[in-house]
């Protein structure tokens, strides 16, 4: 059975395991559950490639009115980030080429992030911003693994070599 083309950005697999940090927003937020975050040159969460700040859990808060507030984002409404740099998640990724229960071997060979807000996903095809190791086989819907090849799920973690609470050069 072929894998469904069905990125849904990224899913916390030990969610149980993951603590939540409360974020202030840039202005010009455009984020959705389960998109990759970053920090922007004033510390607050961005969208923008950068240093990774973590995982986007829920829906944009106003910071002011404290409803979900996903079309009129301002600078410091606030979002929950799970910035844990060892979290494990599930994504699915443009091509999965190896059988082998990981295909990254270190963080000069991690990947990038490709989609849109609410549809992200892992661009095997690229590896400039190196934002990701792949470490095992994810599962379709249906429960059944994902077969190598195009649409496979994937468990990853970011490259700690890039996120902000990664080592220290």
């Amino acid at each position: 059975m072929a894998n469904e083309n069905i990125p849904l950005s990224f899913k916390i697999h030990n969610r149980e395991v993951v603590a939540l940090e409360k974020w202030p927003t840039s202005a010009n937020l455009a984020s959705k559950d389960g998109d990759i975050l970053f920090l922007d040159s004033a510390g607050r969460a961005d969208d923008a490639v950068g240093i990774v700040l973590g995982v986007q859990v829920g829906s944009i808060i106003d910071a002011v009115t404290g409803e979900l507030d996903p079309a009129t984002v301002a600078a410091d409404d606030f979002v929950m980030v799970c910035t844990d740099p060892n979290v494990i998640m599930e994504a699915q990724i443009s091509t999965g080429a190896l059988t082998d229960p990981y295909t990254t071997r270190s963080g000069a060979a991690c990947f990038d992030l490709a989609g849109n807000a609410g549809v992200q996903y892992i661009n095997a095809a690229a590896s400039t911003n190196d934002l990701f190791k792949v470490i095992g086989v994810g599962n379709e819907r249906n429960g059944e693994k994902s077969a190598v090849g195009a649409y496979q799920k994937v468990l990853c973690q970011f490259n700690p070599l890039v996120h902000f609470r990664g080592p220290i050069a």
